[in-house]
């Protein structure tokens, strides 16, 4: 069916191009005081040409026209690449303002500053070609030799999807980027019309535009031409590549960080000092209700180390836990503060109020219904972590050498669904509702509190 469809649309090409043919020549029979060609009149051949030969040379005409628009997509592709880098990305590197950091820059952007280095040049070579154009000339060659630089999309590729999300959440987050996209934007109203992502899905469809451009090249190119083995080894090339890229495409990074977007989002008052949580390479591994307390810890002389923070020590309560491969989140949880809300002041106010009360009332509802589901409470990083240990009191220190001592801290019985946090100034107690949520808890912390610290 696709080699019918093609020869469909080979005989097409070809008699569009044989009727402009026979409109010249109908011109030429007029001026030389020939005989005037109608539609039902065969047309009179100056040239002597055959009908063979006419459809040849209307093939050639058609496999230039192709070529060239090889040519015309490269140094469009080429341009547009220029006009992001330009516009938006050396601004945000050259800012004093640190709007994006170089990593968060990398991610958004990944390897186009590359890829345009290596489409310049050759775009150069593809100009040096085409310009010279023949009916003889080869195009193939330089598709099989000379691009060896699309191994360096395979990054571009991977990456895509987490560029995307990248993108889309400081655009919300981070007004200084969102009006540096917004002045792009607006410039590009004036010309294209399109939008960042618009520009940084190019480098994804350049390489499928290259196999859709050197098949329609392959269709109009003679059949023993010099041209025609080159074309489809170099489809091949091509094809083979993107298979491979494509096929590593992590889907599952860009779900993993849609998930710690959702988190962030869900969390207020996490202070401005505080690292964002949004990082390409950080994972939600558990999230779940532990009770914590935190205690100083107890040195040789008895006197127990001070410790900034929100006076935790004072308060043993349940606690919700975000934890990543490189961070302990603990939150509040704002259901209850809803359900406070409801059960004691909220009752005593609406019993007072009228009818428009009541009705500011609803608006402050509906804004109570807009507030973030948990309140930041305390947070600690695996890298601050000296050790962790078994709280049940009968093991020794599970993150460290084997003959170290169980660190002293202050603090009431220990339950035996406990596991602690050593950390240079506090010791956190964590305590599961059973056995197997202890051990799913503290397997966890273990595992990614080694990868952090390069513990075996």
């Amino acid at each position: 069916e696709e080699k019918k469809e093609e020869k469909k649309e080979e005989k097409k090409e070809e008699k569009k191009e044989e009727k402009k043919e026979e409109k010249k020549e109908v011109l030429v029979n007029e001026k030389i005081g020939g005989p005037v060609v109608n539609r039902s009149t065969p047309a009179i051949s100056v040239s002597g040409e055959t009908t063979e030969e006419k459809k040849e040379r209307a093939k050639q005409a058609v496999r230039k026209r192709v070529a060239d628009e090889i040519l015309s997509t490269e140094r469009n592709y080429v341009n547009n690449l220029g006009i992001v880098l330009k516009q938006i990305l050396l601004p945000l590197k050259r800012t004093k303002l640190n709007i994006l950091s170089a990593e968060q820059i990398q991610t958004i952007f990944i390897n186009m500053e590359q890829l345009e280095r290596d489409h310049e040049r050759f775009l150069a070579i593809l100009t040096e070609r085409i310009s010279q154009w023949r009916p003889d000339s080869i195009i193939g060659d330089l598709f099989l030799n000379k691009t060896d630089f699309l191994q360096n999309y395979e990054v571009y590729i991977q990456e895509y999807p987490t560029s995307i999300v990248t993108t889309r959440h400081f655009t919300e987050k981070n007004p200084s980027f969102k009006a540096i996209r917004d002045s792009f934007e607006k410039e590009q109203c004036k010309t294209s019309n399109l939008t960042l992502e618009s520009f940084l899905i190019m480098p994804v469809q350049r390489m499928p535009r290259y196999v859709l451009l050197l098949k329609e090249l392959t269709k109009f190119t003679p059949e023993g031409h010099a041209d025609e083995k080159l074309l489809v080894a170099a489809m091949s090339k091509i094809q083979t590549l993107l298979d491979g890229f494509n096929s590593k495409i992590d889907e599952e990074a860009r779900t993993r960080l849609k998930k710690i977007i959702a988190v962030e989002d869900s969390i207020e008052g996490i202070p401005t000092s505080h690292e964002s949580l949004y990082n390409p390479k950080r994972v939600c591994v558990r999230e779940g209700i532990l009770t914590l307390k935190v205690s100083k810890k107890v040195n040789e002389t008895g006197a127990g180390a001070t410790r900034g923070g929100r006076g935790m020590r004072a308060i043993q309560k349940q606690f919700y836990f975000f934890m990543f491969n490189d961070l302990l989140i603990c939150c509040g949880r704002r259901v209850e503060d809803k359900e406070e809300d409801a059960n004691t002041a909220g009752g005593a106010v609406l019993s007072a109020m009228g009818g428009r009360d009541k009705e500011k009332e609803k608006e402050k509802e509906k804004e109570e219904e807009r507030r973030k589901e948990f309140v930041f409470a305390t947070s600690v990083y695996f890298r601050d972590v000296v050790n962790v240990e078994d709280g049940d009191g009968g093991g020794g220190l599970m993150g460290g050498e084997g003959n170290e001592s169980p660190v002293q801290y202050r603090g009431g019985v220990v339950n035996k669904y406990s596991f602690r946090l050593n950390c240079e100034n506090d010791v956190w107690l964590l305590i599961a509702k059973n056995e197997a949520q202890k051990q799913e808890w503290m397997t966890a912390v273990m595992e990614c509190w080694k990868k952090v610290n390069n513990k075996k």
